[in-house]
């Protein structure tokens, strides 16, 4: 396969800097998420240690298991900030030295994030679908 040029265009370029730099402030906003969720995860679990010892019931019980999935989520998000973060950053470098390579690496992060919150998002879905089932199936049981 032969290798051709591409071109970016000084209003490119100028698109392509905005681009990683509203990347950049979501990314800092997606940490920012995951370090709430992993602290009202934690917060989670220890009201919920301390709740069962006070009132042993079934509400109680379950603000552990609900801390360990918020500490879960909060894990699981840090890769799509983390990939936002690396092509904003290698997106700027790429274009304040011309490099192309850097720019590949750029968007090899840019499809990355995608990919990531694509099926990220498929998960979600099937989890919020089986969910329905087992929340009308609880309520009959409580």
């Amino acid at each position: 396969m032969e290798e051709t040029t591409l071109v970016i265009t000084e209003a490119g370029k100028k698109d392509l800097l905005t681009t990683a730099k509203w990347s950049k402030f979501y990314a800092v906003l997606s940490f920012i998420g995951v370090a709430i969720c992993v602290l009202m995860g934690i917060l989670l679990l220890v009201s919920g240690h301390f709740m069962a010892q006070i009132q042993p019931d079934l509400s109680a019980a379950m603000l552990a298991p609900l801390g360990l999935v918020y500490i879960i989520l909060g894990g699981i998000l840090v890769m799509p900030a983390l990939y936002l973060l690396q092509f904003s950053q290698k997106t700027e470098q790429a274009i304040a030295e011309s490099n192309t390579e850097m720019m590949e690496q750029a968007l090899n992060r840019m499809k990355s994030y995608w990919k990531f919150m694509g099926i990220f998002t498929i998960v979600m879905l099937v989890v919020s679908l089986l969910m329905v089932p087992v929340a009308v199936i609880g309520s009959f049981l409580l």
